[in-house]
């Protein structure tokens, strides 16, 4: 393969991120998984987030459903990184894994910065203590649920309720983008 690694170790690191969210909790859906991966993975890309995080919260219902349950790569998680994080994203990782390379010499971080990761992982453990919920309450295994439980569409008020608790933790009720936002069901 010629420029290897080229853009092939965003893949990795999309997968392992997966992984990751796997790690946490049951719930599956494209929009969760691969939305929130994409913006995970940029730390090995150039840039921090895809179109800036500039693309609005949903502020309806029809919005909600079209741009973000029914788009996989959606821009939902991108926008929530940039409204969660009001830093400039810097990471203060160590200077000997920034300056980790590729066989080819190339540097493995691409950029420093990446917003709404603290955002994230609270997200994250939230969606576990909702899945342990679930869990207990239809008295399944917390850590293997039937593959049809995982993905059903049910799921997505449960979803949506913890990026919504998540947001209230974390001040995200301030502006009206939000607070719209914050209405949803």
């Amino acid at each position: 393969m010629e420029q290897f690694p080229g853009n092939y170790w965003t893949t990795v690191t999309h997968a392992i991120f997966h992984l990751y969210q796997y790690g946490y909790n049951q719930f599956k859906g494209g929009w969760y998984l691969e939305g929130m991966t994409n913006l995970m993975e940029r730390l090995l890309r150039l840039g921090t987030q895809g179109g800036n995080g500039l693309t609005p919260l949903p502020a309806t219902q029809t919005e909600l459903e079209n741009n973000v349950y029914n788009v996989a790569y959606n821009q939902l998680w991108h926008r929530l990184a940039v409204l969660s994080d009001n830093t400039n994203g810097q990471l203060n990782l160590p200077f000997e894994l920034l300056n980790r390379t590729y066989t080819d010499g190339s540097k493995v971080f691409k950029d420093e910065k990446l917003k709404g990761h603290a955002f994230i992982k609270k997200v994250l453990k939230n969606m576990k203590l909702k899945t342990d919920l679930i869990s207990s309450q239809n008295n399944w295994d917390p850590h293997n649920w039937a593959e049809s439980d995982q993905i059903s569409p049910s799921n997505r008020p449960y979803m949506l309720n913890v990026i919504q608790e998540t947001m209230y933790q974390f001040g995200m009720n301030q502006i009206l983008e939000e607070q719209n936002f914050l209405n949803l069901n």
